[in-house]
């Protein structure tokens, strides 16, 4: 969440600037690339938190809470539906759509309160769970509309398909360990978490994805600058 947060906070006051000067176009590109940035990133976390959620919560929580591994499971949806609702948001509040924003979040708050009065009593906690998950879904939709003119629709959608096949993959992958590794609780958490990131970063790498590929040759970019920079003051 703190990933997500930082990508809506950033681009707040970007999409900001980008509208007082009209540029619509360029308010497009930003809003693609911050949507595919939390699809990239929140995707693989909820297939992970999947996996690993059976095996966390009773190590983590003590006997007697095995059955928190659902809502874990549940809730772990959340990431990728305020990752959205949050970054239309940020576009909502950027070009002066703040009744927009306020009604959604406010429809969102109403469809939580009425769910949880009919899951709760049937479901418990489990209600509880899919009474959040099926608000900010609501929500992220609305927000997702009404930022339709300021998104390239089609991309977003195809990288989100993207990133989901990617996460599938990686799913896979740590079904097969998660079978075949019996060590400590830890040693299977720090082994499932380290093939997770290793299995998805490959595939990003192979497909030559442009938002992973992009980074690292601007990290090689300003590391080689730097480098040479500190080569110039030491001559």
């Amino acid at each position: 969440m703190n990933f997500v947060g930082a990508a809506a906070g950033v681009l707040l006051p970007r999409i900001a600037s980008l509208y007082a000067v009209g540029n619509t176009e360029e308010i497009t590109k930003k809003m693609s690339s911050g949507i595919s940035f939390i699809c990239l990133i929140t995707l693989p976390m909820v297939a992970g938190i999947t996996i690993v959620a059976p095996v966390f919560t009773p190590w983590f929580l003590g006997p007697g809470f095995d059955d928190t591994a659902i809502l874990l499971i549940i809730l772990s949806c959340l990431l990728f539906l305020i990752g959205i609702g949050r970054v239309t948001g940020s576009c909502l509040l950027a070009v002066k759509k703040e009744k927009s924003y306020t009604r959604n979040v406010c429809i969102g708050a109403a469809v939580n309160f009425l769910l949880n009065l009919w899951l709760i009593n049937r479901f418990l906690a489990i209600g509880a769970a899919i009474a959040s998950v099926a608000a900010e879904l609501i929500v992220a939709s609305l927000m997702f509309w009404e930022c339709r003119n300021y998104l390239s629709v089609g991309k977003c959608i195809r990288k989100a398909l993207l990133y989901f096949l990617c996460a599938s993959v990686m799913f896979g992958c740590l079904i097969v360990v998660k079978k075949y590794i019996s060590f400590s609780t830890f040693w299977n958490l720090s082994i499932l978490s380290v093939t997770g990131a290793v299995v998805y970063g490959a595939i990003l790498l192979i497909i030559k994805d442009e938002l992973v590929c992009g980074s690292i040759r601007t990290f090689l970019q300003k590391l080689s600058k730097s480098t040479a920079a500190q080569s110039a003051k030491k001559g």
